[in-house]
């Protein structure tokens, strides 16, 4: 059974330095595959979709709340089709977002210095 502590909860009220905690978090926490990530067992034509199984059914729906939730603090637009390395900056840079760098990094798929020059770039 799928379960992931980190989801978003109806009802729930986050500061921005607590929705991108909990982002992290859920990421770092999710079992599932990512949408994007077909696996042997996953019937093709019901993937392209991510109705193929619980963990791309439950991945897909878990991040598309995190992406209301940016859109609500105007982090972002409907606009947008998803996180992205620039959109995670300028959410941090627009709130004064407290982080660390080895996780952003770890979440963004970049080395520490990598990573660190990405911050320092305008």
């Amino acid at each position: 059974m799928h379960q992931n502590p980190f989801v978003l909860k109806p009802g729930e009220k986050l500061t921005p330095q607590e929705l991108l905690d909990r982002f992290l978090l859920w990421d770092e926490n999710r079992t599932e595959t990512r949408a994007w990530e077909i696996k042997k067992d996953c019937d093709v034509d019901l993937w392209k979709g991510h109705l193929c199984c619980e963990d791309h059914f439950h991945y897909s729906h878990e991040h598309d709340d995190f992406l209301r939730y940016f859109v609500h603090l105007d982090a972002m637009s409907y606009g947008d089709v998803g996180f992205d390395n620039d959109l995670i900056k300028r959410f941090i840079i627009r709130f004064k977002l407290k982080y660390d760098p080895d996780r952003l990094a770890k979440y963004l798929n970049k080395t520490l210095s990598e990573f660190c020059a990405f911050m320092m770039e305008d």
